[in-house]
């Protein structure tokens, strides 16, 4: 056990994931924030889990655990070509994994829960050497449900273990990695953590000082617990009090970005990521979050105060173009495979998925090809469309050589005449290479068509109504959008029924962003085809890939829906991610 605190954090992904895929028993009713007693009002953020012992117990047994097991995993890889070396590396990882969560020392200290706080770093330190300084951010909380000193638990797994004073504070100092070769005296190359035990609370740490300041806040006033942000994120978690509640999240954005913007990075693209990465929360002070299970769905909730000051300029337009749902929501359907839609679809949003390094060369290029093949302005044309815009795949049709989504792109019309003049250089450019125009008139709108192959979902087609302009492969899909009357107020009784209450209300009410993605459906559309992939793309490896076929193919049935959902209103920010797994 070598280092601690890092396997804490692959702890919290494993949590995570697990949590997405199985129930375990109902982890214990000890779920009060007294650690906010402890900390600074400018904590950045903390984690708390819960029945940490059920996620080494039960994790084995999932379908994701029977996934990364390693003689499951050991058969896909070599049939991906993996070397004895690479499996090596693999099951080094993962037994790290698996002694810490099965170690003595966890299973004491951690019965019931444990929360990691990440306090602000010093930004000089930071700069000279970041992971020892992260580390020296790092304050764990936990509660035993054996009793006994943290020496005591702690010299179950490690020899060497010393009681020490420090700032009147007597302390426990656990040297981690006291095997290591290379460590030929005290003090060289160390893995060190100080532990302190507070009428049953324990923390450890890398600095010792962190205890020694969280003691010292716990005896004053100016600790976590009076902030508004936090006071906020406990009533949020409040909400959900008398559910089965397994992670609570609380982060200070500002200090979080502030936090990532001040790690020195080597690349000029991964400076520009981080900070790129917490613009969506722009404008949120403290966010809760927390992970419930509810009517057989696990949800994963987050929620934050809104700063108007800091609120970008997007997000006033965003909630001033109507209900997202009027304009996407006919997209929705039962047979849907994936279904995604955003109210923020601009010149931005285009330039996102570009190069950060190079996005306004990038951008410029691509309006050259625009211009060039179509003759029309690409800003023009994102000036007339959005912001609202959605996509739909409704299922895989077989080409012969390779399968293709059915696939339906929408977006909000804001200027009909613009979209119109797009629509006509569209139309001439498809004439000038040739290809065939076909139209047909549907409830007074006109839609377009033209045939690449003779299979239909090649043909591309278009229409455009005075509300949205509709790009699709397959002019039946579009014929069928434009003929019926959906109302967009509500999905359908069925649709509402498959995806049960809570993903329905989600999925149709955001007004920022939504996604459905159905993976069961998903391996059923893709396994008949699936075969005739796997045997081209591993056609030069020594494996069929057949095994690992199978097993993606379980995986992906053992989960029946993924949903998410983002809204903003004037004082807060709403999201969730809600997960239907096998039952």
């Amino acid at each position: 056990m070598k280092k601690l605190l890092f396997y804490l954090c692959c702890l919290l992904f494993l949590g995570a994931l697990s949590y997405f895929f199985f129930y375990y028993p109902v982890p214990p009713d000890n779920q009060q924030s007294y650690y906010a007693d402890f900390l600074p009002e400018d904590t950045v953020a903390l984690v708390s889990l819960y029945g940490m012992k059920d996620i080494a117990e039960n994790f084995p047994r999932t379908s994701l655990g029977h996934f990364f097991s390693q003689p499951n995993m050991h058969e896909m890889m070599r049939e991906l070509g993996a070397t004895d070396e690479d499996l090596y590396t693999y099951d080094a990882f993962y037994q790290s994994i698996a002694d810490m969560m099965t170690s003595p020392l966890l299973t004491h200290i951690f019965g019931d829960d444990a929360i990691i706080t990440l306090f602000p770093p010093d930004v000089e330190r930071l700069e000279e050497d970041p992971e020892q300084e992260v580390k020296n951010a790092l304050l764990v909380f936990a509660t035993s449900s054996t009793a006994g000193s943290i020496s005591t638990l702690a010299s179950i797994a490690l020899k060497s273990v010393t009681n020490i004073r420090i700032s009147g504070l007597k302390m426990t100092r656990i040297i981690l990695n006291e095997e290591e070769e290379g460590i030929e005296k005290e003090g060289v190359g160390e893995e060190v953590i100080y532990g302190y035990d507070d009428q049953g609370i324990i923390m450890l740490a890398y600095d010792p000082e962190r205890i020694v300041a969280a003691v010292q806040h716990k005896a004053g006033k100016d600790n976590l617990r009076h902030t508004d942000p936090f006071l906020a994120t406990e009533a949020f978690w409040q909400e959900e009090a008398q559910k089965h509640i397994y992670v609570r999240l609380y982060c200070n954005m500002p200090l979080l970005e502030e936090f990532f913007a001040a790690l020195p990075q080597q690349k000029s693209q991964e400076r520009a990521t981080r900070p790129r990465s917490l613009r969506k929360f722009a404008g949120v002070e403290g966010m809760g979050g927390m992970v419930i299970e509810e009517q057989g769905k696990l949800r994963l909730r987050i929620q934050g105060k809104i700063d108007n000051k800091l609120l970008p300029k997007v997000f006033p337009k965003v909630l001033s173009h109507g209900s997202l749902e009027e304009v996407t929501l006919p997209l929705l359907r039962e047979d849907t495979l994936f279904h995604y839609r955003i109210a923020d679809f601009d010149k931005a949003f285009v330039r996102g998925f570009l190069s950060l390094a190079k996005a306004k060369s990038q951008y410029k290029e691509l309006k050259k090809t625009v211009q060039k093949n179509i003759g029309f302005s690409l800003d023009k044309l994102l000036e007339a469309v959005g912001p609202h815009a959605g996509v739909s795949v409704q299922g895989l049709v077989n080409a012969g050589i390779f399968p293709l989504p059915k696939t339906v792109f929408a977006f909000q019309v804001q200027d009909k005449k613009a979209a119109g003049r797009a629509l006509r250089k569209v139309r001439d450019a498809m004439k000038k290479q040739g290809l065939y125009e076909d139209y047909e008139k549907i409830q007074g709108q006109r839609l377009y068509y033209w045939s690449m192959m003779p299979i239909e979902a090649t043909h591309l087609a278009i229409a455009l109504t005075d509300t949205m302009l509709y790009i699709a492969n397959g002019e039946s899909q579009l014929r069928a959008l434009l003929a019926e009357k959906a109302d967009p107020e509500a999905l359908t009784e069925k649709m509402v029924k498959e995806l049960g209450t809570i993903a329905g209300a989600c999925v149709r009410k955001a007004n920022v962003s939504a996604f459905l993605l159905r993976p069961r459906k998903l391996a059923d559309h893709i396994a008949p085809v699936v075969g005739w992939l796997t045997d081209m793309t591993l056609a030069s490896q020594a494996g069929s890939g057949k095994k690992t076929q199978k097993e993606v193919l379980a995986l992906l049935r053992s989960v029946d829906g993924i949903a998410g959902c983002s809204e903003r209103t004037a004082t807060d920010f709403k999201g969730e991610l809600i997960i239907q797994h096998e039952p």
